[in-house]
């Protein structure tokens, strides 16, 4: 019988809760941003201001992980295209550089906890390895 090591037992745990971590990771984020963000404003309607690019975004994720593309492939192309149009503003390169490093961040991290879960291997056998 081998035993653990304390390395492989934090893995486990983390894969064991991965549910409770990809649901307060946005929470967070937003709750870090909203308290520590730097900003000129002050008060709600400063982040309420573009409410509706959630519903986009969204709309967003849920195509690039269905079909398995970046993030920043659908998004960047729609702030500069199409936020535009909708919001009556455009946003400087700096700033789209940065949603589409944000965006990239998000999904390699997605995609490493992917491939660090234990996973069937054994083609026809079935055989964990």
């Amino acid at each position: 019988m081998s035993t653990s090591s304390p390395s492989d037992t934090v893995q486990k745990t983390f894969l064991k809760y991965q549910h409770v971590f990809v649901f307060l990771a946005p929470l967070l984020f937003v709750v870090g941003v909203y308290f520590v963000a730097p900003t000129e404003a002050s008060g709600l309607s400063y982040w309420l201001e573009y409410w509706w690019l959630f519903f986009a975004f969204l709309v967003g994720a849920t195509i690039v992980n269905t079909v398995g593309i970046s993030g920043s492939a659908l998004f960047v192309p729609f702030l500069i295209f199409l936020f535009p149009l909708i919001a009556g503003e455009t946003l400087t390169p700096e700033t789209l550089v940065k949603v589409g490093l944000i965006s990239e961040s998000f999904g390699l991290s997605s995609s490493a906890l992917a491939f660090i879960q234990p996973r069937f291997r054994g083609g026809a056998s079935g055989r964990k390895e």
